[in-house]
């Protein structure tokens, strides 16, 4: 098993939530934010590009690197 872990500042697209208006062929992640704090392994607080942070945590399973 691969160990992965993100760091403050890491581009990373999340998982689609939501399946309202998505089909088979809509791309399963959506994003790209940057990592704005680490709360304990595995669970991050991610902000947007213009710096507006999430209320909510995102659990490293459902995060991917993203590559510019």
């Amino acid at each position: 098993m691969r160990d992965r872990a993100f760091n403050v500042g890491d581009m990373v697209l999340c998982l689609v939530q939501s399946n309202k208006d998505h089909h088979k062929l809509s791309p399963p992640w959506e994003g790209s934010y940057i990592v704005a704090e680490v709360l304990w392994p595995g669970a991050y607080k991610l902000k947007t590009i213009d710096s507006e942070v999430f209320t909510n945590a995102w659990n490293i399973e459902q995060l991917h690197h993203f590559y510019p």
